[in-house]
């Protein structure tokens, strides 16, 4: 590797320093604590994973990593995914499970302030098409009354608080052993892997430790052109810009549940640029961005 890349990968690193996970904890935050700087700086907590019953079925698995459903021991049910690389690319490709965990903590964090709202009988106004860098900020800064700058613009409008719960809901991030994860899925029935070909093949190593990020279990249902189209337009609004073409297998019952599709506001791979190109299409393909 020469001097530029080494260089590039230990900006990435520094970015997200998988070090220090373990100190960053959401639960210790109080609802009212949450601030413009926890989208900037988004944290997402850390799953109990002593709270897992039984590791039940991989229903998936793909460039990125596999997906399991999980039983804990209250009864639910929920999905975890698991990441095939156990740290950043070393070729610079993006690390699923660093952009995943951004996305996740970020969403959260906006289902968090939404359902405040909500129960403070207070609307949410957000530009429809956000134009430039400026008005994406307003409308993060719009889940945050204290902080939001200026009036409201009038090509805003409300954004019902229905389809913001609708977005793919996560439980935090975990570590697991390598070796007890391979035991794990043996005793599901199969060891996965992915190979899409020669020189991309993904599989477990029986070293180290893979992390993974729960998410509700989404039932399996028919996906509704309308509600696609709606979401696509909410994530947009809120500064997401969706990375490569729309991807049938990547929506469930017309929920996002890949959030690899997606690139949060200034987050590593965002660029304005490719943020108005995702704009455009949208406006004039809808589903296919």
């Amino acid at each position: 590797m020469n001097a530029y890349f080494a260089r590039q990968l230990n900006k990435r690193r520094l970015m997200f320093p998988i070090s220090t996970l373990e100190q960053q904890d959401l639960k210790k935050h109080d609802r009212g604590s949450l601030s413009w700087r926890s989208i900037e700086n988004p944290v997402l907590q850390e799953f109990p994973i002593d709270t897992i019953l039984k590791w039940k079925q991989i229903v998936g698995a793909g460039v990125d990593g596999f997906v399991s459903i999980i039983e804990l021991y209250g009864g639910e049910k929920r999905v975890v995914k698991v990441y095939w690389e156990q740290d950043h690319p070393k070729d610079l490709t993006y690390w699923a499970f660093q952009r995943e965990y951004q996305n996740a903590a970020i969403i959260s964090i906006i289902k968090a302030q939404a359902r405040t709202a909500e129960a403070d009988g207070r609307n949410i106004f957000l530009y429809d098409s956000p134009c430039n860098e400026a008005q994406v900020e307003e409308n993060l800064h719009a889940f945050f009354p204290k902080e939001q700058q200026g009036s409201i613009p009038p090509e805003s409008s409300i954004v019902p608080f229905g389809h913001i719960e609708k977005l793919q809901q996560s439980y935090g991030w975990l570590k697991i052993d390598a070796q007890e994860l391979v035991e794990k899925c043996k005793r599901m029935g199969s060891i996965p892997g992915y190979t899409k070909c020669r020189k991309l093949q993904r599989h477990l190593l029986n070293s180290g430790d893979y992390y993974g990020i729960v998410y509700d279990y989404v039932e399996k249902g028919e996906n509704d052109f309308e509600q696609i189209t709606r979401q696509q337009s909410l994530y947009l609004r809120l500064g997401f810009l969706f990375d490569g073409r729309y991807l049938e297998q990547n929506w469930r019952d017309s929920i996002l549940v890949d959030l690899s599709d997606i690139v949060a506001f200034n987050k590593l791979d965002w660029s304005i640029n490719n943020y108005r190109a995702c704009l455009y299409n949208f406006s004039t393909t809808k589903v296919k961005v």
